[in-house]
C-alpha cells in the first residue's frame, strides 16, 4: 500500500472540521490576544465559515499572518528580556494545523519534555560510565535560526512550494508592540510563542544531535538551548570543541566557557552541576536558588490577594476559601487540558525532601504572617510530591485534575473562587467555557514560578 503523500497530510490537517476542532480543544479557551485585539471566544460565531476561508486559503497559499503582538519576559536585570510572539486567534489555529501537518511527517522533531531528559542524564551519572560533564548553552537561540535551513529541512520531505511558502511566511512574519503600527520581515530567527517554533527549531539542529547520540565516547542530552554531555575527562575539551564547531556550521553561538558558574562549562561529575533548572550534585537532585525563590514569590502573591483581611484582623469565609484555593494551586499545581502545570510538576525529577520541608515551612510562615485563621488548611509539597511520584497510590487525586470537573463542580468554583454572578443562569457549556477561561488563566501564571530554565 502506497505511503500517503505530504500534500495529501497536509490536506488531512487542514480540513474544514479538523480546523474547528482545533479551535475547540486548542484555542477557544485562551484569553491571550493577537494584534487584532479579538478574544478567541469572538470567533465561535462564525467558526465555521472562518475555518472554511482559512483551509482553502491555506491549501492555495494565499493565507496570511497578522502581525505578532510582542510580548517582553524579564530574564534579569542584566539581560535582555525574552521576546514572545503572540499571534491573532485565527492565526493559532492556523499554526496548530501545521504543527500537527509537521509532526507527523517528522515524529522525532516532535521532541520529548525536559523531565524525560532530566530523567535519563540522572540514570547516566548513577551509572558510573563517565567522570566529567560538558555544559553547553546556546546563546539566542530561537533569535538565531537560519531560515534557509528551516527551508531545507522542510522542503527534504515535503517538497511542496505552496506548503514550504506557508512555513515561511509564517517565521517571516514580524513581532510587533502594540504602540508600534509595523515592522518589517523578520529575516533571521523562529518567533518563540508559536505552536510551529519548536518543531523547526528541532528540524535545524538534530543533525546535530544525532552525531553526537551516535558517538560512543559520550551519553548527549540537549533540551531546546541547553546541553549537556557526559564523558571521560580526557575526552572532554574535545568533544566541547567538536560541538561548538557544530552548532557554529548551523549558525548557532555557544555561551563561552568560563568557570564551574558559567552557562557552558567542564567539571568533574563529583562536584554540581546545574541542567534543565535543576541542580546535580551526586546522588541529590534539587533546584536552583532562583527557581525556588519563584515558587516562594508564588505563594507570597498567593496571600497578599488577601492583604485586606490581613488588615481587618478577620477573615471572611469566602476569603479563607480563595485564599487557600490559590495557596493549593502554587502547592500542587494541576491537570488542565491534558498537560500538568506547577513547579512541582515541572521538577518532580528532584528527590531533595529537605527542600520540600522547607517549603511547606515557609507555607505556614506565610500563615502566621498574614494572620490566617485556624482553619486555614493549605495542602504539602510532601504529599503532592509523593502525589505526582505515585498517582494511583493513596495519595491519589491530591492534586487537582481540572479535566475531570463536572457541570456543578465548575459552578462551584465559579462562584466560590472567581465571584462569578449569574451562574444558575447559564447552560452546562457556557459554564464550562466561563469555567475553563479561569482556569486558564491561573495555571498559566504557574508556569512564571519556574523561571527560565536556560
Amino acid at each position: 500500500m502506497a505511503s500517503e503523500s505530504p500534500l495529501s497530510i497536509f490536506h488531512r490537517f487542514t480540513e474544514v472540521d479538523h480546523l474547528v476542532g482545533i479551535y475547540e480543544t486548542r484555542v477557544s479557551k485562551g484569553g491571550a490576544r493577537g494584534r487584532d485585539g479579538t478574544p478567541p471566544e469572538a470567533l465561535r460565531a462564525d467558526i465555521e465559515l472562518t475555518c472554511q476561508a482559512m483551509s482553502q486559503k491555506m491549501r492555495a497559499g494565499k493565507y496570511r499572518f497578522t502581525q505578532y503582538r510582542e510580548n517582553l519576559q524579564l530574564k534579569g536585570a542584566d539581560r535582555n528580556p525574552r521576546v514572545i510572539s503572540i499571534p491573532t486567534a485565527r492565526d493559532r489555529i492556523a499554526l496548530r494545523a501545521m504543527t500537527e501537518f509537521l509532526m507527523e511527517l517528522y515524529p522525532y522533531a516532535a521532541g520529548i519534555i525536559p523531565q524525560v531528559k532530566v530523567r535519563e542524564l540522572a540514570e547516566a551519572i548513577g551509572a558510573g560510565r563517565f567522570d566529567t560533564y560538558v555544559r553547553l548553552d546556546i546563546r539566542d537561540f530561537y533569535p538565531s535560526i537560519s531560515h534557509e535551513l528551516v527551508r531545507k529541512a522542510i522542503r527534504r520531505r515535503v517538497g511542496e512550494p505552496v506548503i514550504e511558502a506557508l512555513f515561511i511566511d509564517a517565521i517571516q512574519t514580524p513581532t510587533v508592540p502594540d504602540r508600534m503600527k509595523r515592522r518589517p520581515p523578520n529575516n533571521l530567527g523562529v518567533p518563540q510563542g508559536l505552536s510551529i517554533s519548536n518543531v523547526l527549531a528541532e528540524l535545524v539542529v538534530s543533525p546535530i544531535d544525532r552525531t553526537f547520540e551516535e558517538d560512543d565516547r559520550c551519553d548527549y542530552y540537549r533540551f531546546v538551548d541547553d546541553v549537556a554531555i557526559l564523558c571521560s575527562g580526557e575526552d572532554a575539551s574535545g568533544i566541547a570543541a567538536e560541538a561548538t564547531s557544530a552548532f557554529s556550521g548551523r549558525g548557532l553561538q555557544l555561551h563561552e566557557m568560563k568557570d564551574s558558574s558559567s552557562k557552558s562549562s567542564i567539571g568533574p561529575l563529583k562536584s554540581s552541576f546545574g541542567y534543565l533548572g535543576y541542580v546535580f550534585d551526586g546522588d541529590k537532585i534539587s533546584v536552583r536558588p532562583s527557581s525556588i525563590l519563584g515558587v516562594e514569590s508564588a505563594l507570597a502573591r498567593a496571600f497578599t490577594r488577601h492583604k485586606a483581611a490581613t488588615k481587618r484582623g478577620s477573615w471572611s469565609k469566602s476569603e479563607i476559601a480563595q485564599c487557600q484555593w490559590y495557596v493549593n494551586l502554587v502547592v500542587t499545581g494541576a491537570v488542565h487540558n491534558g498537560a500538568a502545570w506547577g513547579w512541582l510538576h515541572y521538577f518532580r525529577q528532584m528527590n531533595d525532601l529537605v527542600l520540600l520541608k522547607k517549603l511547606d515551612a515557609t507555607v505556614q510562615g506565610f500563615a502566621r504572617r498574614f494572620g490566617a485563621p485556624r482553619s486555614f488548611a493549605p495542602k504539602t509539597f510532601m504529599r503532592a510530591y509523593w502525589s505526582i511520584q505515585h498517582p494511583d497510590g493513596r495519595h491519589r487525586g491530591y492534586v487537582p485534575d481540572f479535566d475531570s470537573f463536572g457541570p456543578r463542580e465548575m459552578r462551584e468554583h465559579l462562584v466560590a473562587i472567581f465571584e462569578e454572578s449569574d451562574v444558575e443562569k447559564m447552560s452546562d457549556a457556557e459554564v464550562g467555557r466561563k469555567f475553563g477561561q479561569h482556569i486558564s488563566r491561573a495555571v498559566r501564571t504557574l508556569e512564571r514560578d519556574i523561571g527560565a530554565i536556560s
